[in-house]
């Protein structure tokens, strides 16, 4: 159960964190909170935020639709976020993104990876993000590398853009390219390909 008093779901967490005199997460300070046993979202919140209290801010269900204009389901989330001027989770810039309301997985992809997307909402903010993995055609799904052993065996494949940068690598030879998931892998742990 979790130990935070205004807790939403205190029983309803598929996880939860026992906090001890070790525990980091999120380079927060924790010590006040040393034996306590928070619920996944509220040990999150805290990791990201340095704090417990939720956003003060409620959506109306008017409201509740991504903004991201190729999202795949934007009335069909569970949770959706209304990108304020204090956002910063993940590290990332979310100024130009001021106004507009996402769902759950168009944010988890930006705070994870920094992606942007073209929203709908705020025109003069029109940010300009794209998905770093986007469906492929089925004649699109074949491994580019020469040498690749199983080029058109893969559970999953990267189209390289002129903003693919994972790895710290340097994609640029391989803008256009496709590469199935062990060659990408492969390329992430080395120089070159």
């Amino acid at each position: 159960m979790c130990s935070y008093d205004k807790c939403l779901n205190p029983t309803d967490s598929h996880k939860y964190h026992k906090i001890s005199n070790t525990t980091s997460a999120g380079g927060q300070d924790w010590s006040p909170h040393v034996g306590k046993v928070f619920c996944d979202p509220c040990y999150e919140r805290f990791s990201r935020r340095g704090t417990l209290e939720r956003s003060l801010y409620r959506l109306e269900a008017s409201e509740k639709m991504c903004s991201y204009d190729k999202c795949l389901n934007p009335t069909g989330s569970r949770y959706y976020y209304k990108i304020s001027n204090t956002t910063s989770f993940g590290g990332k810039d979310w100024s130009h993104l001021v106004g507009n309301v996402v769902c759950h997985t168009c944010y988890s992809r930006f705070r994870s990876k920094g992606v942007i997307i073209t929203f709908k909402l705020s025109p003069s903010n029109q940010g300009t993000l794209e998905r770093s993995l986007y469906r492929l055609e089925a004649s699109e799904k074949m491994c580019s590398y020469d040498k690749c052993l199983n080029p058109t065996d893969s559970h999953k494949y990267h189209k390289i853009s002129n903003t693919t940068s994972a790895g710290g690598q340097d994609w640029s030879p391989h803008v256009g390219k496709v590469f199935c998931s062990p060659c990408y892998q492969w390329f992430l742990r080395q120089s070159v390909q």
